[in-house]
């Protein structure tokens, strides 16, 4: 069988996003009228589904939310997601990927 193929995984893989992704979680606590704490994201989200993340950042607020609410809250993540990349100068590649950034002016 011949390669169809290839799936790359590019959050944090391939582009350091995690900033980009802590902005919009916290955007989505603030309209759930809770404020981000300190080391929150880091201790809930990290490496972790954006379903995942809310879940367990608003069950230790004591907040607990069905499957359909939280699919609402990530709706409204995912569009925000790609207007948030040009804030970068140039595009956000980790440490290990390395590649040429078509968008960079060095």
């Amino acid at each position: 069988m011949a390669l169809q193929a290839i799936l790359f995984d590019f959050n944090g893989v391939i582009i350091n996003d995690e900033s980009i992704h802590q902005t919009l979680v916290e955007e989505i606590l603030l309209g759930e009228n809770l404020r981000s704490q300190p080391g929150e994201y880091q201790q809930f989200c990290v490496g972790r589904s954006d379903r995942g993340c809310l879940r367990d950042i608003l069950a230790q607020r004591g907040r607990v939310a069905s499957e359909a609410y939280l699919g609402k809250l990530i709706a409204k993540k995912q569009p925000s997601t790609r207007p948030s990349l040009p804030k970068f100068r140039c595009c956000p590649f980790t440490p290990m990927s390395n590649p040429v950034c078509w968008s960079c002016n060095p």
